[in-house]
């Protein structure tokens, strides 16, 4: 979804043509790809963003990407950390 999002905004910005259409064959060529695996939604993954949201005080699309992160043993990355999330960044680091 965010994805999805952000890439509209993008082409926008761009002034390209259809930016709606090609978000979503960007979406599409990303959920194709070999490279990308993309995880169930799951109770555990609730769960841990619901009490990231709740602790960090976060967007619950921050809040589900630093859960995500932490399940599967990856880095969060974000194109802009919200003023939120700066404010809290060392805190969050060591308690999700």
């Amino acid at each position: 979804m965010e994805t999805y999002y952000v890439s509209i905004r993008i082409y926008e910005k761009l002034g390209l043509n259809n930016p709606e259409q090609r978000a979503e064959e960007f979406v599409e060529w990303l959920y194709r790809s070999p490279n990308i695996t993309l995880e169930e939604p799951s109770l555990e993954l609730a769960l841990l963003a619901g009490r990231t949201k709740r602790r960090f005080g976060l967007a619950l699309t921050d809040a589900y990407v630093l859960a995500s992160a932490k399940i599967c043993q990856g880095k969060a990355v974000f194109r802009r950390k919200e003023k939120e999330m700066q404010k809290k960044l060392s805190e969050i680091k060591k308690g999700i």
